[in-house]
């Protein structure tokens, strides 16, 4: 890369990979406005504007000057050997450009300058000020009171209908968290709801909407509800889980026609088409132009990053009750933040504790937080829900147990070249082939109903058994079957389609899925839709798309698949964390299968995500 002028002393780091080009760029831009407005800017200042500019890339809200050195590139085994700054000196060399860098104290104001940083950690502006719009928004809806109209005895009165005592519930004295979850999002402006799957969060969103809606039905007008969710397919998954939860109030007669009728008019949508997102222009939807609902679910909220969660605030007005619903245990979303963590954190700090509440700590959103651990939907005796609590504790002893033990719906694969991989990678094909057989057969249900069943969560992209290894290993088989995948050709019948970015042209959110099918003149993909139906589109007209044989398990958040296959890396490699290992567990329905050696598996227990944000500080000050 040929540096621009100015950030020569950048040229180790661009040497070492640390910085892209757009990094290297924003760091020149700042270098020309310090000559231009007659200001120096020392190689330390544009040190500093690369660093913060790299930070969000790694989903880094912000970094830590101290802790820099420490720094790996992507997938590199060890920290980047590179001439890093004293820290004092660096950060004398930042408060000495106060042209360049704003306090916490005067970030807001004019002049705008491109850094904050606060003694130790260094923001970019925008950053900054998105994570304390955020916290500042959270902390006042929480100190909201109510605003639906209802008094609490109506509440109470019409919510036991839809609450009554669980068979499931040894211990009578243990409170109905659920219903207290549904009680505080109708009671206050502000509520979040956490847990990992299966622990009833859909259920509970449910009955506290037909509770809402059956007041708001005998006040003479029903509430307009909006539902969302990060990505196309958490929509889908929203959509079908509200529904399934409707048709369970329906069997046990708890709900009319009418209130099914209202229930059933909400449909999720992704957060992006909610909010009115254009590449060109922003945002519709903003604190002048609301969103017209009374009540906003979001649903997978861990996906959710802190620009896009600055945004969602700006456009619900303080008068629309808020719910966020989600899995604080699961990887945080892809851009920079790690916004449902730093909101639950206290109550998700010792994931020792196995019951459901409300947060432990004192704070001001300790009302306002309630966590739900008991996972009823695999049963008592399920593998999954095992291992997967066991690594949510970070306890590799009770990991490995699970692995080794005998059971139906986990398995675990060691050695890349057992004889168990090569069966499993058979099972793979075959679930392959039946897809691209259904396609050419135009049979679309068929066949994503079988790539549903079925998928290969990898850890990367490019390593041994990373998302190409294995979608070159599928597409070799089934070229030696006889089969037209031809895999140095971008498309073909069958070919399975994951959108990577929203493309509002063709009204498709990222994480959107498909299957490439032939028409009359050529090849078209049929999309999957939020309420069931089916969208054809040309080829032609699609960009930024991947074949979808396999996936990342960061890309795999908001989906599910009856037979989750978790393939990771070596131990070494820093994203192989606990966060990662419980996402693509929890992405199974029936079954899952782990791919990687010991040492990986207990590396993964044993190591947390770290991502550098003040949101929680800002959430839960320390008394």
């Amino acid at each position: 890369m040929a540096l621009p002028s100015g950030v020569g002393s950048l040229a180790p780091f661009v040497d070492a990979g640390v910085f892209l080009d757009s990094e290297v760029q924003l760091a020149a831009v700042v270098q020309r406005l310090a000559v231009r407005c007659g200001h120096e800017a020392s190689d330390l200042l544009i040190l500093g504007v690369a660093v913060a500019a790299r930070g969000p890339r790694f989903g880094h809200v912000r970094v830590d000057l101290d802790t820099i050195a420490d720094l790996h590139l992507d997938d590199h085994d060890e920290p980047a050997e590179v001439p890093w700054p004293d820290p004092q000196d660096w950060r004398d060399a930042l408060n000495a450009a106060p042209w360049a860098v704003a306090t916490p104290h005067d970030a807001h104001l004019a002049p705008l300058r491109p850094l904050v940083f606060d003694g130790r950690n260094l923001y970019l502006q925008r950053y900054f000020i998105q994570e304390q719009r955020v916290g500042s928004d959270l902390l006042r809806r929480a100190g909201t009171e109510g605003l639906l109209g209802w008094s609490e005895q109506a509440i109470d009165t019409a919510i036991d209908r839809f609450f009554k005592p669980s068979d499931q519930d040894a211990d009578a004295e243990t409170p109905d968290w659920q219903r207290s979850a549904a009680r505080g999002a109708l009671s206050s402006p502000f509520s979040v709801l956490a847990g990992g799957p299966g622990t009833g969060k859909t259920r509970t969103i449910a009955r506290m909407l037909a509770t809402a809606q059956s007041l708001a039905l005998d006040a003479g007008r029903p509430l307009l509800v909006g539902l969302a969710a990060p990505s196309g397919k958490a929509a889908a998954r929203m959509n079908e889980a509200i529904a399934s939860a409707i048709a369970e109030l329906t069997s046990d007669e708890l709900i009319s026609d009418e209130l099914a009728e209202v229930l059933r008019s909400a449909q999720a949508t992704t957060i992006h088409r909610m909010l009115g997102a254009n590449p060109r222009k922003g945002f519709a939807r903003d604190r002048f132009h609301p969103v017209p609902f009374d009540i906003v679910v979001v649903d997978e909220t861990s996906m959710v990053s802190l620009p896009l969660m600055a945004q969602l605030l700006d456009a619900v007005s303080d008068r629309t009750h808020l719910v966020l619903v989600g899995d604080p245990d699961q990887l945080a979303s892809v851009e920079a933040g790690t916004v449902m963590g730093d909101v639950v954190g206290p109550c998700v700090d010792d994931p020792t504790t196995g019951g459901s509440g409300t947060v432990a700590a004192n704070g001001p959103l300790q009302r306002n937080v309630t966590v739900l651990r008991v996972a009823r939907r695999f049963g008592t005796d399920s593998g999954i829900a095992k291992l997967a609590a066991a690594v949510r504790r970070g306890d590799p002893t009770e990991v490995l147990a699970t692995l080794r033990d005998d059971r139906n719906d986990v398995g675990w694969i060691e050695h890349a070249d057992s004889p168990s991989l090569t069966a499993l990678i058979d099972e793979v094909t075959d679930t392959a082939r039946q897809a691209v057989l259904a396609a050419q057969d135009g049979e679309v249900e068929v066949a994503l109903e079988a790539l549903s069943s079925l998928k290969v969560l990898a850890a990367t992209h490019r390593q041994q058994l990373g998302v190409a290894d294995w979608r070159g290993r599928i597409e070799e088989r089934l070229i030696a079957e006889g089969l037209d995948v031809r895999s140095n050709e971008r498309w073909y019948v069958g070919r399975p389609i994951i959108v990577t970015r929203n493309d509002r042209l063709n009204g498709l959110a990222n994480g959107d899925v498909g299957i490439t099918i032939a028409t009359d003149d050529s090849l078209a993909v049929a999309f999957e839709g939020n309420s069931g139906e089916r969208r054809i589109i040309p080829t032609a007209r699609l960009d930024h798309i991947d074949t979808w044989w396999s996936m990342t398990i960061h890309k795999s958040q908001g989906s599910e698949f009856g037979h989750a296959i978790v393939s990771l890396p070596r131990p070494s490699v820093p994203i192989l964390t606990r966060e990662l290992l419980y996402t693509g567990i929890t992405r199974a329905r029936d079954r899952v299968t782990i791919i990687g050696s010991e040492e990986s598996v207990v590396a993964a227990t044993q190591r947390r995500v770290a991502r550098a944000s003040g949101l929680r500080e800002r959430l839960w000050p320390e008394p």
